[in-house]
Order: structure tokens, then C-alpha cells, then sequence
């Protein structure tokens, strides 16, 4: 299938602003976590959440989850109507490419956020 070169170039710049975006964004974790002290990817995991929180009657349940989740006072129920309205998030075309792709990364986050938390309760 052949493209046109503009829509081609198009896609490439979107694509390398996007990892230019993600790259800032693991080099400004990194040394959140040096000053914090804090798990790295609950560190991630929280910005992701601010960054998609939007008090609106339209998402208050999401909201209400994100609060939850960003204190880490989330049940295993709350974490799977989480995943679910993020993933409706992510398939709804009216959202913003940003709302889309911060909603698919928190969904990458929030697995290795439990493991990072189990590895450090188990080191106590």
C-alpha cells in the first residue's frame, strides 16, 4: 500500500514528538524519584492520573477512581472499572490523541505500579 510522502511525514513527526514527549517525561520521573524517594513507577503512574483528571459531571466516576488510585486507596474492583473506562477512553474517538495515548500508558503503568509495590513490601 502506498502512502503519500506528506501523510508519511505527517505520521513520522507525530510518531518522533510523541517519543520525544515520553523520553522527557522518563527523564523528569527519573529525577522526581531521586528527590522523592519515591517508587519510580507510582511516581509515573500519578502524573498519568493528574494529567487525565478533569472534575466534569461527564467523568466524575473516572475522577473518583483516578483520586482513589493516585492515593493508592484502590480495591481490586476500582482497579477493573478503571481499566474499563480508560479503555473506553482510549477507543472513543471524541477524545484528544493526548487524553487517548495518557490513558493507554496509565493502563501500561498501573500492572508494574502492584509489582513495584509488592517488591518493596516484601523487602520490609
Amino acid at each position: 500500500m502506498n502512502f503519500p510522502l506528506p501523510i508519511l511525514l505527517v505520521v513520522a513527526a507525530i510518531g518522533l514528538f510523541q517519543l520525544g514527549v515520553c523520553f522527557w517525561m522518563m527523564m523528569l520521573l527519573r529525577n522526581i524519584h531521586k528527590w522523592n524517594n519515591a517508587p519510580f513507577w507510582q511516581s509515573f503512574q500519578t502524573i498519568m492520573a493528574k494529567a487525565l483528571h478533569h472534575p466534569h459531571p461527564e467523568s466524575q466516576e473516572l475522577d473518583h477512581l483516578l483520586e482513589r488510585l493516585e492515593s493508592l486507596d484502590i480495591d481490586d474492583n476500582g482497579t477493573e472499572r478503571l481499566e474499563l473506562l480508560l479503555r473506553e477512553k482510549i477507543a472513543d474517538e471524541k477524545q484528544s490523541i493526548e487524553e487517548r495515548n495518557q490513558a493507554e500508558l496509565l493502563l501500561i503503568v498501573m500492572p508494574m505500579v502492584v509489582k513495584e509495590r509488592r517488591k518493596i513490601l516484601q523487602a520490609k
